[in-house]
């Protein structure tokens, strides 16, 4: 069985929680108020699980290549923030890219024309699009001169569960806390009082903590060098920049 077939998703959520509510399991037989109220009760419930702890996967791994003279890059929708730095593929002795404010990326750009490798980087908000919402942009410092393969993570905010979106951050390893956490939301706004979903729960929960810590805790603290988080080799030296000004190279 495939892991998303094993995953509670939008569809299965709605089912578990129209069972509890008495209604049938027959999501399709639902009218839009009830849909509407299991809607919000969905997201509601998974959105309380995911402040419950500071969730590894809350912080993927993002990649990015660039474009010979292409600056600036959309950011996916879901990125929040940077959690730690931007890093090259190792091997090639080039270190990790700096976090600067946009000021200083664009005062440099504006003082002259400028293309190599990007040692620097900034990231910005775009234009708010009250259709879907804040998007962020990362630009560079020099515009890159060709295709550099960059990693970094970030910190990603949930998007809401729907149709269109039916699967929850974490895997199928959380997929029943989050139903418990649904199913103890309504029972406080149907029933208005505490029974044995919150109990189930809190359980869960706790289960689900462990876990996610048992997944991120190295058997060995290792070296006390710094770790890239690619391929899991040590980087030791930032290397020399190459740059070409106004057409000469420097």
């Amino acid at each position: 069985m495939s892991e998303l077939t094993m995953q509670l998703g939008y569809e299965a959520l709605q089912r578990e929680v129209g069972y509890q509510l008495n209604w049938t399991r027959n999501v399709a037989s639902y009218d839009a108020q009830k849909l509407s109220q299991l809607d919000d009760l969905i997201n509601s419930g998974y959105h309380r699980f995911l402040q419950e702890h500071k969730w590894s996967f809350m912080e993927p791994l993002g990649y990015l290549t660039t474009v010979s003279g292409q600056g600036d890059y959309d950011l996916p929708p879901e990125f929040a923030a940077t959690r730690g730095m931007m890093r090259y593929p190792t091997g090639n002795g080039w270190g990790p890219i700096e976090w600067v404010n946009e000021a200083y990326v664009m005062d440099r750009r504006s003082a002259q024309s400028t293309s190599g490798r990007p040692y620097a980087a900034a990231i910005r908000p775009k234009p708010h699009d009250p259709k879907i919402g804040q998007r962020f942009e990362l630009i560079f410092w020099p515009n890159p001169d060709g295709a550099y393969r960059l990693n970094y993570r970030y910190r990603a905010r949930p998007i809401r569960l729907s149709p269109d979106n039916p699967m929850p951050l974490g895997g199928p390893e959380h997929g029943e806390v989050i139903l418990a956490s649904i199913l103890a939301l309504m029972e406080l706004r149907v029933k208005k009082a505490k029974g044995q979903n919150a109990a189930d729960y809190d359980r869960l929960l706790a289960q689900s903590i462990r876990f996610d810590r048992q997944q991120t805790t190295p058997d060995s603290l290792g070296q006390g060098r710094e770790l890239d988080e690619e391929d899991n080799t040590y980087w030791r030296h930032r290397g020399t920049h190459t740059v070409t000004v106004n057409g000469a190279t420097v």
